[in-house]
């Protein structure tokens, strides 16, 4: 069934614009370098990458790169149902968030925790938010406690 899904979903992207292509396949690549640096470099070395912690971007300005940021919201969609690898909230965050700093859109990624009763578990989550769009994250994001936001 997982492999059918992977079928249907590569046939979409050959479906595409060339532009919409491209933005998949960059971020398909920036999602395998983001898996590696998540796998094997400790987090205290790459945090600057994510920006200043407990700083926040601007919730305005992002309708002039209103196409941009719809077409990186989508290729990271996409990409995180055609990727062999891990590729979960996340890896769609830090990957969105790579994808618009190249553009120069200010964007802040954002860790939360929950208390899974059921489970007797902590749960972790990740999302991005430029202007005041969530891009990646956002379904249940709101039952997450922040803990940390880089800008």
């Amino acid at each position: 069934m997982h492999l059918y899904i992977n079928m249907f979903s590569l046939k979409k992207i050959f479906t595409t614009s060339f532009s919409d292509y491209l933005f998949l396949v960059e971020a398909i690549i920036t999602s395998g370098i983001i898996r590696f640096i998540i796998l094997f470099i400790p987090m205290r070395k790459f945090a600057s990458f994510l920006g200043e912690q407990d700083k926040s971007s601007p919730t305005d300005n992002i309708a002039a790169h209103a196409s941009k940021i719809e077409k990186i919201r989508l290729a990271v969609a996409r990409t995180s149902r055609v990727t062999p690898w891990r590729c979960m909230c996340y890896e769609q965050a830090f990957t969105a968030k790579i994808l618009l700093q190249r553009r120069n859109i200010p964007s802040t990624l954002y860790f939360g925790v929950r208390k899974n009763s059921s489970e007797n578990k902590i749960d972790a989550h990740a999302w991005l938010r430029t202007g005041n769009r969530i891009i990646t994250g956002k379904k249940n994001m709101h039952t997450f406690k922040e803990i940390a936001r880089f800008s």
